[in-house]
């Protein structure tokens, strides 16, 4: 006689991809076969701190079974003698952190990954630098507010030569001793978060030195703006990274001119985090950006751009492999006159709606009928605006949500797990409560009002959504 199908370990390994981390372990619990096949999961990811301590001898039991190790809050000192040795990630640090792990991370030197936060080794382990160069497997390394002292920076860039992913938040580098006789032909990834202003040049000719670079994330502060568009767009112009695909850029200010240079240096952009522009996104840019649109994966254009071109329409109706975009609002009058959308693979779209009061009930479900499509949208987000006439009053108004404006049409984003109204005036009611609950069965989070009118309906509808697990 067969077993039945949820005693089959092919069966239950299908079935543990959607178990959320919190219920692994009792399903491991409800049989030998369950057992077998959730243990390895219970113990792939352990999380260790002072609050919830795991027993040392558990963990050294199941030490071959652990792949990642997150030490944070200052946990007990038997678990830097640990040896897992099948681990793949160490990740060290965090808020509070301040004892020494560096014997934890010597005995995992066939780690993949590495994170350090808020991590200064002590004098006697000063040589972790020269020692991580005997990771054969090390390839990526991520470091927060972390200092690189001027007798370590030798050995510091000699480790990124290996590396093909460096993630540098609030780093400090104390030299560039070394920096000069470097290349680094193996990076791909970059990430560069609130660099000490000190290390900037230094920073841009590393760089420069890192010619198969794909993806870069910058994040300066304003004071340093200035100096980061003076650095790279130079260097972005004189096709320093030709195979350079991923550009973000978000916190930056810069003018048309340079968002120009950028656009018109780089191969084939797959995703690109917009700068602010302080002098109006014109035309022109949208018109380097054409020939990406094929290409892109995530377009981010921020929520602050000032400009009367209706790009968000264009890029809906133009880029096939989208998956994801950020953009400022878009007229529902663009979306009627405009052509149908093309990204069905969109899973988050963040934006805002404007629509003509006098013409929303009759073009609000046409609207609907383009969002209907994207059937893999996993994150909805819906911002509110306040745009002002001559008069002083309300110009435009957003999307309504109620299903005697089209609601019903939407019943396709069956993927959904995030909707985002806040700021948007929904005067939503039990109607509209009890149809999400019954369509969108994947939806998790709910943010903003369901109905701002009346705060004790509100109250009441978000209750309704809480009694079907939606927060």
């Amino acid at each position: 006689m067969s077993p039945p199908a949820l005693e089959l370990p092919e069966i239950l390994s299908l079935v543990a991809v959607y178990v959320h981390p919190r219920g692994l372990l009792t399903c491991a619990l409800v049989s030998k076969t369950w057992y077998q096949v959730f243990n390895p999961l219970v113990w792939k990811r352990i999380w260790l701190d002072d609050r919830k301590p795991y027993p040392p001898t558990a963990i050294q039991s199941h030490a071959h079974l652990v792949k990642t190790i997150v030490v944070a809050h200052s946990p007990m000192e038997e678990y830097t003698a640990f040896k897992c040795p099948n681990l793949e990630l160490l990740k060290i640090g965090g808020e509070g952190f301040v004892q020494d792990y560096t014997d934890m991370i010597r005995n995992h030197p066939h780690i993949t990954h590495l994170s350090l936060g808020s991590f200064n080794p002590s004098p006697d382990a000063s040589s972790i630098w020269d020692e991580l160069l005997d990771f054969p497997y090390l390839r990526d390394l991520a470091m927060s507010e972390v200092d690189v002292h001027a007798e370590n920076a030798e050995a510091f860039w000699d480790l990124c030569t290996h590396l093909q992913r460096l993630d540098m938040c609030a780093l400090s580098i104390q030299s560039q001793q070394g920096l000069s006789s470097k290349t680094f032909p193996n990076l791909k990834d970059l990430v560069i978060w609130d660099p000490a202003t000190k290390n900037i040049p230094m920073l841009f000719e590393f760089m420069q030195k890192c010619p198969h670079l794909e993806t870069l994330d910058w994040i300066t502060p304003e004071e340093d703006n200035a100096l980061f568009v003076s650095g790279f767009t130079p260097l972005i112009a004189q096709k320093s990274w030709p195979h350079l695909r991923e550009l973000r850029l978000g916190s930056l200010e810069m003018k048309n001119h340079d968002l120009l240079t950028i656009l018109r240096s780089m191969e084939q952009i797959t995703a690109f985090e917009f700068p602010t522009i302080l002098d109006a996104l014109e035309e022109q840019s949208i018109h380097f950006l054409r020939p990406h649109f094929p290409y892109l994966t995530v377009l981010d254009m921020g929520t602050r751009q000032k400009s009367n071109i209706p790009f968000a329409q264009e890029i809906l109706a133009s880029c096939p492999l989208l998956e994801q975009l950020q953009a400022p609002a878009i007229h529902a009058d663009a979306v009627v006159e405009g052509k149908p959308w093309i990204c069905l693979r969109l899973k988050k779209l963040y934006l805002s709606y404007w629509f003509n009061p006098s013409t929303i009930h009759h073009v609000q479900p046409i609207v609907f009928s383009q969002l209907a499509k994207l059937t893999r949208l996993q994150e909805l987000r819906l911002w509110g605006f306040q745009r002002a006439s001559s008069s002083g009053g309300i110009q435009f108004q957003e999307v309504d949500l109620r299903l005697e404006n089209g609601l019903d049409t939407l019943s396709t984003l069956c993927a959904l797990h995030t909707l985002s109204i806040t700021g948007t005036r929904q005067k939503m009611g039990e109607k509209e409560a009890d149809w999400i609950v019954k369509n969108w069965r994947s939806l998790e989070h709910v943010f903003g009002d369901l109905n701002e009118q009346n705060a004790e309906l509100n109250r009441a509808l978000k209750a309704r959504l809480r009694e079907h697990g939606i927060t």
